[in-house]
């Protein structure tokens, strides 16, 4: 199996009842499946979901039954480039509205510290090409992480290689800038001293204050809902954690 796309979420929230924070998950779950559902046009793949609490920390997956099944997806959009794109893009809107949807359901809209990150094979592979568009990476090298990141999968699927080759040798690079060398904005004289007088001051003296104790670990829960293909029923795990 491979992963299409990996969503990760963060929320700062307080605690809930096993009922209610069985249902706020299901809940999330059914309307993330909607949302891929009506984004991605892959023809199958499995949904996986996990939310643990203390506070809310969320995992999200969307998987391919295989490398084949990705490959094929990504051709689907034309070619190798612009299908990692595309889907890359795609990949970034659910990622959004599960957080979205997250921050909704468990009511956390207006608490600071939520965060989200996009992660996966798609987002790997955009990461590769734009190295090779920034010059950061040759074609050769993009190939090789390639092969190492899907193993030996990478040479059974006909003509997978030969198209990741193709589609990174014929990829346009951005021009090489000139070296930046001070003469278009030179610093002033006068302010050099000062920085190297600066640097490494302190700007107190005061000592850090001690963190508060922790206060004694409660029982919190961890919810797993998976549905290994879009036609089939969601199956539910909810198990306790300290």
């Amino acid at each position: 199996m491979v992963d299409i796309v990996t969503s990760n979420f963060y929320l700062k929230a307080g605690e809930y009842n096993k009922k209610d924070f069985e249902a706020y998950s299901i809940d999330l779950f059914e309307k993330w499946s909607s949302d891929v559902k009506a984004t991605i046009t892959f023809e199958d793949y499995s949904l996986y979901l996990v939310v643990e609490e203390g506070s809310i920390k969320g995992v999200g997956k969307v998987v391919a039954g295989s490398l084949t099944a990705l490959y094929f997806g990504i051709a689907s959009y034309g070619s190798f480039v612009s299908g990692v794109k595309t889907i890359s893009s795609q990949a970034d809107y659910v990622t959004q509205q599960l957080f979205t949807s997250a921050k909704l359901i468990f009511d956390t809209e207006t608490k600071p510290g939520n965060t989200r990150k996009t992660t996966g094979s798609i987002q790997y592979l955009r990461g590769l090409l734009e190295r090779v568009e920034r010059r950061e990476m040759t074609p050769d090298q993009a190939i090789e992480n390639i092969i190492s990141y899907f193993g030996d999968e990478a040479y059974s699927v006909p003509g997978f290689i030969e198209d990741v080759s193709k589609s990174f040798y014929e990829l346009e690079r951005i021009p090489d800038q000139l070296p930046f060398d001070g003469k278009f904005f030179p610093m002033p004289v006068e302010v050099v001293p000062e920085i190297l007088e600066n640097r490494g001051a302190s700007t107190s003296q005061k000592p850090a204050p001690k963190p508060p104790p922790k206060p004694d670990p409660t029982d919190h829960y961890r919810i797993v809902i998976t549905r290994s293909s879009r036609s089939q029923d969601r199956k539910v795990t909810i198990s306790k954690i300290k």
